[in-house]
């Protein structure tokens, strides 16, 4: 058995085989058929094992279910399957096909985002074909558009953006040799998620880029992106080396970001490349090397690409059958708060003689982010988990970025003008490759909304339908206790039901709150209303407390009527006390946040929530804290009751024509675990990790508690019943 590769083999899905080719251990392989699971994502199969006993397969991922395969997945799919075996001339229109059938980024699936990488990496292969730079460009930057969770799901499986990228850098070298460029020395491509410039820097004179704002805007204040939908609308502007005039330096108010390779640096590159077929070997070059370059065709080319965003950089790797969201180098949460951009000059080593700057404009208000420790400068490292970047998922890296705060070096050219920095920030780089900036200490609240990380967009969705029918069903049984506590006096008057009111009131407020702002009503993930945001998040985290103090309160009254049933008393004006407990007590929590944290209600990036609700240590020790505190007391008070009932027919005999003793017992149970909120244990387990079938059984159980507690004190209790009747 080979230690390093699993063999060729065939499985059988029912009655189809299925045939894997020969994959490098700790890899996975797609069935050579085309065989997709319920959820799109093609069948697959790892290659694991270790050096001693050698590389095994796993089992397939699933089934072929094959249901409503696109136009777009079957063409993608036979041109990734035929291109491993073509000459350079069915290279030729192969990009302009593939762009033809990506054009639409809404319907790219799965499937469809791991089979456009397979062609890219064979495309990047083939040396003799130069596919034009607009074709490339298009491609990626409608993968870059594409759905994330489809993103998401085909880098976790198959490492799929990391090989574009990686396909992009190789493609991008014979692009910049067989490329015709314009009279000036540059070729420039703009998409909406994405810019390519690339300079001849000896005809052009042109070693960098800037991309600014159409308006001017305040110095003192974070770039903000909404408004700006795509690169289209803004202005790109390549850096010359003598661009130190007024102009520039006026201009650079509205920059986003800016980047440029110094002269003194491509210099000094060359002086260490003697075997460079463009260096000129003579005394008189050490200051003049520009002017007495003799070689035109050589020269070396300066790629800048700028990404709009961090999409199809995904921070994840890979665990058996499970996804897991990277942790910055130094062990903190992290997000990244600016443009990606990408520095390259093919043909010649990464590794840089001195460092290049490169300037960044916050895309988010870092001051607003709750937990936010420190910024640092990072590249994409493709080998960050492994030695190739095909079997390596990727990950941000800071190993040679300093950041360098808020000014340039004397050394840079442009003069001082540090002035005009204090809301940019700046980066040193010693060598090439895609950089951004990070912000470190934040964690990405989105892989946790519900207790886990969601294998697709399936589960988040079912998940999402699942919340909101049971809170409209919570609801409507909040409304039918308030109806028939406002129709019949002498129910709402006695004891119990004034108890029952109550945390059908904290219920009922905690379900609006949860149903507007899931339906987006509110828009409270955009900075744009963090006011709104912060109320909406107060007075969710206030009827959260509340429904949990009035079920602290209810246990203890459960607590007296089974357990101390001979000689129990209520403590004096225990209404009192009671009104004080479940509607005071939680705003000393809720003002407590507002007051030393506020900011922890917002979301700390558009896209990271759908709710506005605590964040860090206001979340853990503001909500969690007191809940999992009275759910332990509740849960001990239940165990209590269910020891104290069962010892039931030990004391007396069971009246004749009344139920059975037994199922009075498991009703009894059933309801008291909705009525002390005993549901969010399962809550609990999935934000522990315990797996998605947790999330389901709370998002199943914790959001009908209303509607069970109508169906218990007025559908189900034969008195309540007759006041209908």
């Amino acid at each position: 058995r080979s230690t390093e590769v699993c063999p060729q083999d065939v499985t059988y899905d029912e009655s189809k085989p299925l045939n894997w080719k020969s994959t490098l251990r700790g890899s996975t392989c797609v069935s050579t058929e085309l065989c997709l699971e319920g959820d799109g994502v093609p069948v697959h199969r790892k290659c694991s094992g270790d050096f001693i006993h050698g590389a095994r397969w796993n089992k397939p991922s699933g089934k072929c279910i094959n249901r409503n395969i696109s136009h777009v997945t079957r063409s993608l799919y036979e041109l990734a399957l035929s291109s491993t075996s073509k000459n350079a001339c069915y290279y030729e229109g192969l990009a302009g096909e593939v762009a033809s059938l990506v054009s639409n980024p809404s319907l790219l699936t799965t499937a469809d985002i791991y089979f456009v990488s397979r062609i890219m990496n064979e495309l990047a292969k083939i040396k003799e074909t130069i596919p034009s730079l607009t074709t490339i460009i298009h491609i990626l930057n409608n993968v870059q558009k594409a759905n994330g969770a489809y993103v998401k799901l085909s880098q976790t499986y198959f490492n799929s953006t990391n090989i574009l990228l990686d396909s992009l850098q190789r493609l991008m070298e014979r692009i910049t040799i067989g490329s015709k460029y314009r009279d000036d020395g540059l070729l420039l491509a703009i998409t909406s998620q994405i810019i390519v410039q690339v300079s001849d820097p000896i005809m052009s004179n042109v070693t960098g880029l800037v991309l600014l704002r159409n308006e001017n805007i305040s110095n003192s204040s974070p770039m903000p992106t909404h408004g700006y939908k795509s690169f289209e609308e803004l202005t790109i502007k390549p850096l010359k080396t003598n661009d130190n005039n007024p102009d520039f330096l006026q201009n650079l108010n509205n920059v986003e970001v800016a980047v440029w390779v110094p002269e003194d640096v491509i210099m000094e590159y060359v002086k260490g490349d003697k075997n460079s077929s463009w260096y000129d070997h003579s005394p008189d070059c050490k200051n003049y090397m520009f002017s007495l370059l003799k070689n035109t065709e050589n020269r070396p080319k300066i790629v800048i690409v700028v990404f709009y965003d961090d999409h199809i950089f995904q921070n994840i790797y890979k665990a058996e059958n499970s996804l897991h969201f990277e942790h910055s180098s130094n062990g903190h949460d992290s997000i990244v708060v600016s443009r990606v951009v990408s520095v390259s000059i093919p043909g010649y080593s990464p590794d840089l003689p001195m460092p290049i700057p490169i300037v960044f404009r916050p895309l988010v208000n870092v001051s607003s982010i709750h937990g936010a420790k420190e910024r640092q400068c990072t590249f994409w490292d493709f080998t960050y988990n492994s030695s190739s970047a095909s079997s390596s998922l990727g990950g941000w890296s800071r190993e040679g970025c300093v950041y360098a705060g808020n000014a340039l070096s004397d050394t840079t050219k442009f003069g001082n003008i540090s002035s005009l920095l204090n809301v940019l920030d700046v980066c040193v780089c010693t060598h090439l490759t895609h950089f951004s900036e990070l912000l470190i200490g934040v964690q990405d609240r989105s892989t946790t909304a519900y207790g886990f990380v969601e294998r697709d967009y399936h589960h988040k969705k079912a998940l999402d339908i699942i919340s909101l029918m049971g809170c409209s069903l919570s609801l409507f049984g909040v409304l039918g206790i308030a109806v028939t506590a406002i129709v019949f006096k002498s129910w709402r008057q006695k004891p119990g039901t004034k108890i029952l009111l109550q945390l059908s009131l904290a219920l009922g407020i905690q379900m609006v709150i949860f149903i507007l702002s899931s339906a987006d009503i509110t828009e409270c993930p955009t900075f744009e209303q963090t006011i709104t945001c912060t109320i909406i998040g107060a007075l969710l985290h206030y009827s959260i407390l509340a429904a949990f103090a009035w079920m602290l309160i209810t246990a203890l009254l459960q607590f007296f009527r089974y357990v101390r049933v001979l000689g129990a008393t209520r403590p004096p004006r225990f209404f009192l006390k009671a009104m004080i407990f479940g509607w005071v007590v939680p705003v000393i929590p809720v003002l407590l946040v507002l007051a030393l944290a506020p900011s922890s209600y917002i979301p700390p990036s558009p896209e990271s929530t759908i709710l506005c609700y605590p964040s860090g240590l206001p979340l853990y020790f503001g909500i969690l804290l007191p809940i999992g505190l009275i759910v332990a007391t509740n849960l001990v008070v239940y165990v209590t009751i269910i020891c104290s009932i069962a010892k039931i027919p030990n004391r007396r005999d069971i009246c004749e024509g009344s139920p059975p003793l037994v199922l009075q017992q498991l009703r009894l149970g059933f309801v008291l675990f909705f009525l002390l909120g005993l549901s969010w244990l399962f809550g609990m387990m999935a934000a522990l990790g315990a797996g998605f079938v947790f999330s389901y059984l709370f998002c199943v159980s914790g959001t009908v508690q209303g509607f069970v507690l109508f169906l218990f004190f007025v559908v189900c209790d034969p008195s309540t019943r007759n006041l209908w009747t």
